[in-house]
């Protein structure tokens, strides 16, 4: 239960970033019986985006939650530390490391446990100009790994899709209501642009159209050059770094903060930083 997405952005050069965005909402059920559940509580600051601060890795989920904040976690401290290297591997060796290391961790999760989530997995390939970026989705179910998708990577600013008997621009409970608000930022004046994509999933969120999607936004992602990053928001006035309050912060600029409109903001007024590009709401929003 969730909305995760990922989308490229691109400049007049090309490919020139990926991105996962996602809520931070966690919902606990309980048994109504006759196979009904009704929600008994949540909670709006669960992990549900990772970055590798040692490589180009990104990784976000959908649906259960326990097992994959714990594994992914995992995943990307066995990398950071150097105790397993990728860097030379292609998309598909890293791909496999990543499905192995999950079902070998759900082959001893408790069976009578939720062990079913999406896996939505990107990465860039070369450095630069020359560099390639790539994403793959992977259903988990019951502790087992689906063939992997590879998910194309468009050319200009805009999600990335996939198909399961129509096109989807998201995953999780949240997917249908996300894409009525990218459709409606997709035509603006400002659509085909990275805060277009950020924009209609913050108004998404905003809207709670779903019950299990929530809280603050997420954001991790690629450029051309560097590892990974994770970035911090500015929601309802409040700062957040993967869903968790950020009580007091430095002003130093060693991580980007965005606002709902995507403008990059001061983590200490979280008003528009001085040098920062205005990006305004399109016309009769």
């Amino acid at each position: 239960m969730t909305t995760l997405a990922g989308w490229l952005g691109a400049d007049s050069r090309g490919p020139a970033s990926l991105y996962l965005v996602s809520d931070s909402r966690i919902t606990w059920f309980r048994d109504a019986g006759g196979g009904r559940k009704i929600v008994e509580a949540t909670w709006d600051h669960g992990r549900k985006t990772f970055a590798c601060r040692a490589s180009a890795e990104i990784l976000g989920y959908a649906g259960d939650v326990l097992l994959p904040t714990q594994t992914i976690g995992q995943i990307t401290d066995l990398i950071d530390s150097g105790a397993v290297s990728l860097a030379d591997e292609t998309p598909e060796r890293k791909l496999e490391w990543i499905v192995k290391s999950l079902e070998t961790s759900c082959s001893a999760y408790p069976k009578p446990a939720g062990r079913n989530f999406s896996l939505l997995y990107g990465g860039r390939q070369g450095s630069g100009m020359t560099c390639a970026f790539f994403a793959f989705v992977v259903e988990i179910k019951d502790g087992i790994a689906a063939a992997p998708i590879g998910l194309e990577i468009p050319q200009s600013s805009s999600p990335l899709t996939y198909e399961d008997g129509q096109k989807r621009f998201a995953f999780g409970s949240g997917r249908d209501g996300f894409r009525e608000h990218w459709n409606k930022w997709r035509v603006s004046e400002v659509g085909g642009t990275s805060r277009s994509v950020f924009s209609a999933f913050a108004d998404h969120l905003k809207s709670g159209v779903d019950p299990y999607t929530g809280g603050p936004p997420q954001l991790v992602g690629i450029y051309r050059v560097g590892p990974a990053k994770t970035f911090g928001t500015i929601w309802n006035q409040r700062r957040f770094l993967s869903g968790m309050e950020a009580i007091d912060v430095s002003d130093e600029k060693r991580l980007n903060w965005h606002n709902d409109l995507f403008e990059l903001c001061d983590p200490l007024t979280m008003q528009l930083r001085k040098t920062a590009q205005p990006q305004p709401r399109p016309k009769n929003f």
